[in-house]
């Protein structure tokens, strides 16, 4: 996937519940955690339909059926950042 297209934008960054982790672990290892009653499990498969691995990146399908790459914590204040500089070059 190249990151450079030029009809590429940021629109908005929104935090994902913590939910993601299990579903991270759904997706990697085919299984719920054990720890989580049947009907977390349930609810969790629910979920789950909506995400994808791809590339070791885990994308949530909108209901504009457009992947949207979810972010761990860590990750969004860089890209934060680097959006912010990109956008202050832009206008100079």
């Amino acid at each position: 996937m190249d990151d450079n297209l030029l009809d590429a934008y940021l629109f908005r960054v929104t935090k994902i519940d913590e939910k993601l982790e299990d579903i991270t672990y759904l997706l990697i290892i085919g299984e719920t955690p054990q720890d989580n009653t049947i009907a977390k499990k349930r609810q969790l498969v629910v979920k789950e339909i909506d995400y994808h691995l791809i590339a070791s990146q885990i994308y949530k399908l909108g209901a504009d059926e457009i992947l949207r790459r979810c972010l761990l914590p860590h990750k969004r204040e860089d890209i934060m950042r680097e959006t912010y500089k990109e956008l202050q070059e832009d206008t100079m």
